[in-house]
C-alpha cells in the first residue's frame, strides 16, 4: 500500500526547524538592512541634508547631494541638540539646557530631543550623522517586521504579509520623515496595532506591553505630538472593534489609562515647557485657509504623489513643505481595495481602519465638523494637525492587505476596479504641473500591470510590484549628503570670537542653530519649543514667526549688546542704516562681513535703575537706553543703590554671583526665562523679575548677598514618580492578566 505524504506544517515541526524556516522568510529584509547600513551608516554618505540658501560649502560641514531639500529639521534642530547633549555629558554637565542656543534653551524638556529614548543610542555613540543613518535602518526594519507580525496575527497569507510589510516600510510618508525622530512613532504603529489585537483577545501581558509602548512614545520625547495621534487612533480602532462587546472594551481601557499615566509622568517636563513655548500659541495647518479646490488637489496626491511638484526640484505648488502631504499608498493598494474581498473575520478590522482613516482625513483637511470639534478641545487645538497624515497610508495599506485575494477575482469586478484606478491615475498624471513628467510617468502603468498579474493568477508578484512603485517614490525624497570641507564661516569667527561670546547673523547668511554646531554661542534658536520670552526678543530683532523664527532683520546694537551679543555676521552687502549704528566692521571675505558691537555688555550685571516699557523695542525706541545700568521691567521695582557683582560659578544650568550693594539693586542674568528656572537669594527661593524682554532679574537688598539661578527640567521629580508608578501598574496588570477565550 502506498502512503500519501502530506507536507509538514510549522506546528508539526521540531522547534529548531520551525524557527529556522520562519527566520528564512525574513532574510531579504535583513539583507536590505545590511546594504543600507553599509551604504549610509558607515561611510561618508549620510541620510542627512543641508539647508538651502546658505553658503557653499554648506554650514555644519555637510554638502547636499540628492533627495529632498525642504526637510530641514535635521541639520537645523536635531543634530544641533544631539551634539549639545554629547558635549555637555562629556564635560560632566547634565544635559538639561544648552547655553549655546538662544542664550539658553531646554534640551531634556524639549519634546523632540529624544534624550531618554533607548533606540537613540546610535546618536550618542557615533554622533548625529552616522547615528541618524543607523537609526533609519532600524526604523525601516521595525516598520517591516511590525506590519508582518500584525498581519500574521490577523491570519493573512504570505503574499498579503509581504505586500503590507514592504508597502508600509517603503511608504512615501515614512521615507519623507525618515531621518527625524517622529518616524519612531510611525515605525511603532503596526506593533501597537498588533498589541491592540492581542489585548482585545484577553492577553494581559499584551495589554501591559501596549501600555508601556504607547506610554514611552508619549513620554520619552521621541515625538509626543505624533504619539498622541497614534493613541487617539488606537482608542478609536479599539472602540470600533469592541462595539457591542463590553468585555473587549473593558480589556482596552486599563492599558490606555496606564499608557496615559506613563506618558503624563515622563512627559511632564515637556508638557510644562511646551505650555510656555511659542509653538503652543501658534496654529499650523496646511489646510487652514485653503479652498475646496486646493484641498482636492492635495487629496489627489494619494494617487499621484508628485503631480504638484517634487521637493528635490523646488517646484511644489503649495507654500508649505512637501513632507506633511506625502500621502500616497500606491496604485496596487488602491486596486486591492476596490477589487479585493474582505473575509468575515476581517470585517471589523477593515471598519476600524476605515474609521481611523476618516479621522485622519478629517483632521488633515480640516473638514467641517472635525475643524470645529478639534479647535474646541483644549489640547488638540494646539497640535500640528498635519502630523496625523502618517495614519492615512498606514490604514489604506493595511486594509488593502486584509483584502488581498486568496482566490481568483471575478473578471467583471477586476475590470471595473482596473478602469477606475487606471483612469484616475492617468487623468491626474496628464493634469500634472509642467516639469513633473520624469517623476510621475514611470509609475503610470502600475495599475495595469497589477490588474494583469491578478488576471493571470500571479498575485504572489504583487508585493514586488508594490515595493518597486513605493521605492521609486520614496528613495527620490530620501536626503543623502556627504561630508564637506571646512566652512569659511567657522574659520572667520575662530580668528575673533572667544569661547562663550555670543554671536548673531543677519538674514540667511547662516541659519539659526548652525553657529552653535560650529562651537559658537548663537542668540538665535531654530526651535518650535523656544520660550515665549526668547520669541519676544527674536521678534524685537526682526525675526518674524511664532512656531519657527525667521531671519534677523533689525539687529539693534543696543538691545543685542544688552543680551551679551558681541559679534554680528552679515552678507557681503553689509548692514543698512539705521541698523549699522553701534556695529564696527573688523573683518570680511568674499562671502561675509564680521562686525563688533561697541555696545556689548556682560550677560550678568547689576541694574541700578528700572524703567517701564519705553516703547516698541522692534522700532528702535530702546536704543537710547543705558543698558549698563538700566533694566526695562514692567512694573519696575524700586531701586536706589549701587553695587558690584562677582561671578562665583557659571555653568549652563547653574549660575552663582556675589553682590555687594549700598541699597536695593537688580541682578540680571540674560538667559531666556522659561519653566524650570528658579532664583535663590542666600539659599532661599525668591521670585524672578522679567527684565529686558525675557531676562531673569532678582531684587537684591542692601548688603552682601549670594544670588543663584538654577535650572532643572520642570516637574521632573513628580513626573518620574508618576512614570514609574505607571510602569508598576503595567507590571501588575501583566501579572494579573490572563488569557480569555476568543470572543
Amino acid at each position: 500500500m502506498i502512503r500519501k505524504r502530506y507536507p509538514a506544517t510549522l506546528d508539526s515541526l521540531p522547534p529548531r526547524t520551525k524557527h529556522a524556516r520562519q527566520a528564512r522568510k525574513f532574510l531579504p529584509a535583513v539583507g536590505l538592512a545590511l546594504v543600507l547600513a553599509a551604504i549610509f551608516g558607515f561611510s561618508a554618505h549620510h541620510l542627512y541634508l543641508v539647508v538651502p540658501g546658505v553658503l557653499s560649502p554648506a554650514p555644519a560641514g555637510l554638502h547636499h547631494r540628492v533627495g529632498s531639500r525642504e526637510q530641514s529639521d535635521l541639520p537645523l534642530q536635531f543634530a544641533v541638540w544631539w551634539e549639545e547633549v554629547r558635549r555637555l555629558v562629556k564635560a560632566g554637565e547634565p544635559p538639561w539646557i544648552s547655553d549655546r542656543i538662544g542664550g539658553g534653551v531646554p534640551l531634556f524638556a524639549n519634546g523632540q530631543t529624544g534624550l531618554p529614548w533607548p533606540l537613540q543610542l546610535p546618536v550618542w555613540l557615533w554622533g548625529p550623522e552616522v547615528g541618524t543613518s543607523v537609526m533609519a535602518v532600524l526604523k525601516v526594519l521595525a516598520a517591516f517586521f511590525g506590519m508582518w507580525v500584525w498581519l500574521s496575527r490577523l491570519g493573512c497569507g504570505p503574499p498579503a504579509r509581504w505586500f503590507g510589510a514592504l508597502s508600509f516600510s517603503l511608504s512615501l510618508n515614512f521615507f519623507s520623515w525618515l531621518p527625524v525622530p517622529l518616524t519612531w512613532v510611525v515605525a511603532a504603529t503596526p506593533w501597537a496595532f498588533w498589541l491592540l489585537a492581542r489585548t482585545l483577545r484577553g492577553q494581559g501581558k499584551a495589554g501591559a506591553a501596549l501600555a508601556v509602548l504607547l506610554g514611552t512614545l508619549l513620554g520619552w520625547s521621541t515625538h509626543p505630538e505624533t504619539a498622541a495621534f497614534l493613541a487617539l487612533a488606537l482608542a478609536l480602532a479599539g472602540f470600533v472593534l469592541s462595539w457591542g462587546r463590553f468585555r473587549r472594551l473593558r480589556r482596552l481601557l486599563p492599558p490606555l489609562a496606564i499608557a496615559g499615566l506613563i506618558g503624563l509622568g515622563f512627559g511632564l517636563p515637556v508638557i510644562l515647557t511646551v505650555l510656555d513655548s511659542a509653538k503652543f500659541h501658534a496654529v499650523l495647518s496646511p489646510a487652514e485657509g485653503l479652498s475646496w479646490h486646493d484641498k482636492l488637489r492635495l487629496a489627489s496626491l494619494l494617487w499621484v504623489p508628485f503631480r504638484l511638484g517634487h521637493p528635490a526640484d523646488w517646484n511644489f505648488a503649495f507654500p508649505f513643505p512637501h513632507a506633511p502631504v506625502a500621502l500616497a499608498c500606491g496604485s496596487v493598494a488602491w486596486l486591492l481595495l476596490l477589487a479585493g474581498e474582505t473575509r468575515t473575520r476581517h470585517r471589523r478590522w477593515v471598519l476600524a481602519l476605515a474609521s481611523v482613516a476618516v479621522f485622519a482625513v478629517g483632521l488633515f483637511f480640516e473638514l467641517p465638523g472635525f475643524r470645529e470639534v478639534g479647535r474646541a478641545l483644549p489640547v488638540l487645538r494646539h497640535m500640528t494637525w498635519p502630523r496625523v497624515a502618517f495614519l492615512l497610508p498606514f490604514c489604506l495599506i493595511a486594509m488593502a492587505a486584509l483584502r488581498f485575494p486568496k482566490r481568483p477575482i471575478p473578471t467583471r469586478r477586476l475590470t471595473l476596479a482596473w478602469l477606475v484606478v487606471q483612469g484616475v491615475v492617468l487623468v491626474l498624471t496628464l493634469a500634472s504641473i509642467p516639469g513633473t513628467g520624469p517623476r510621475v510617468w514611470p509609475t503610470v502603468a502600475v495599475p495595469t500591470l497589477a490588474a494583469g498579474l491578478l488576471a493571470l493568477r500571479r498575485g504572489v508578484l504583487l508585493p514586488l510590484l508594490a515595493a518597486l512603485e513605493a521605492g521609486f517614490w520614496s528613495f527620490s525624497v530620501l536626503p543623502v549628503s556627504r561630508l564637506a570641507p571646512e566652512n569659511p564661516v567657522a574659520s572667520l569667527l575662530a580668528r575673533w570670537v572667544q569661547p562663550g561670546e555670543r554671536v548673531l547673523a543677519v538674514g540667511h547668511v547662516v541659519p539659526a542653530n548652525l553657529l552653535a554646531r560650529m562651537g559658537f554661542s548663537d542668540l538665535r534658536s531654530h526651535d518650535p519649543v523656544r520660550p515665549r520670552s526668547l520669541a519676544a526678543l527674536h521678534a524685537a530683532l526682526g525675526a518674524r514667526g511664532e512656531d519657527l523664527p525667521g531671519p534677523i532683520t533689525t539687529p539693534w546694537a543696543g538691545l543685542a549688546g544688552a543680551w551679551g551679543v558681541r559679534w554680528l555676521l552679515s552678507g557681503p552687502e553689509g548692514l543698512a542704516s539705521p541698523w549699522d549704528q553701534g556695529w564696527e566692521e573688523v573683518d570680511r571675505n568674499e562671502h561675509l562681513r564680521l562686525y563688533r558691537n561697541r555696545r556689548f555688555l556682560p550677560v550678568l550685571r547689576l541694574a541700578t535703575r528700572a524703567l517701564p516699557l519705553p516703547g516698541e523695542a522692534s522700532q528702535g525706541q530702546w536704543e537710547g537706553l543705558d543698558f549698563a545700568h538700566t533694566a526695562v521691567v514692567s512694573p519696575p521695582p524700586v531701586l536706589s543703590g549701587e553695587g558690584e557683582l562677582e561671578i562665583v560659578e557659571k555653568r549652563p544650568w547653574r549660575v552663582r554671583v556675589q553682590v555687594q550693594a549700598s541699597g536695593p539693586v537688580l541682578a540680571v542674568f540674560h538667559a531666556p526665562r522659561a519653566p524650570g528656572w528658579q532664583a535663590y537669594l542666600d539659599g532661599h527661593p525668591v521670585p524672578l523679575v522679567t527684565a529686558n524682554l525675557g531676562a531673569m532679574g532678582v531684587v537684591v537688598p542692601q548688603g552682601t548677598h549670594e544670588v543663584m539661578w538654577r535650572y532643572g527640567p520642570p516637574g521632573l521629580g513628580v513626573g518620574l514618580a508618576l512614570g514609574f508608578l505607571g510602569f508598576a501598574a503595567a507590571g501588575v496588570y501583566a501579572l494579573r492578566g490572563r488569557r480569555h477565550a476568543v470572543c
